[in-house]
């Protein structure tokens, strides 16, 4: 008896996180599939803006979580996910996951929780000095997981 694959889709409700909903659907018939969206909490983001060193103590009761603009908006993008993936024709489990390092870090993370078999991720395949500047949060995905990693590049990408 074949055991079904289980399959982590990184979703940040950008067009190119929905072309990777797509091709999971496509590609992964049968599989179990699984909609990730981490986000940081804006406790976080404004204490790294302000280069607060150490530990933050932050109220973590549900209603503290569900007042964080970041949570809403993170809650609202996963649902979206799920549900443009159910409009596809497929049924999936939707998690939110609060990053405590990097958005990277927590979609590996989710991906060994939920014992992924693989992770589909978008990207916008920056090239050029900005390329260069800036990790992409698919491609350190794909350096750090362990797994494999299916990169679905923005549509009418030309190869280089």
């Amino acid at each position: 008896m074949q055991q079904s694959t289980t399959v982590l889709i990184a979703y940040d409700g950008s067009e190119e996180a929905r072309r990777g909903l797509e091709y999971a659907v496509a590609l992964f018939t049968g599989s179990s599939l699984e909609v990730v969206t981490a986000y940081e909490s804006i406790s976080r983001q404004a204490m790294k803006t302000a280069g607060a060193p150490g530990v933050a103590v932050v109220d973590l009761t549900e209603d503290a979580a569900s007042e964080d603009p970041a949570y809403t908006e993170a809650m609202a993008t996963c649902r979206e996910g799920a549900e443009i993936i159910k409009q596809l024709g497929a049924d999936c489990g939707a998690h939110l996951v609060e990053t405590t390092t990097s958005i990277w870090s927590a979609i590996v993370d989710a991906a060994f929780d939920l014992g992924a078999d693989v992770i589909v991720t978008g990207t916008r395949a920056t090239g050029g000095v900005k390329g260069f500047l800036q990790s992409s949060t698919s491609e350190t995905v794909l350096h750090n997981s362990g797994l494999p990693v299916l990169i679905v590049p923005p549509k009418n990408t030309r190869p280089r």
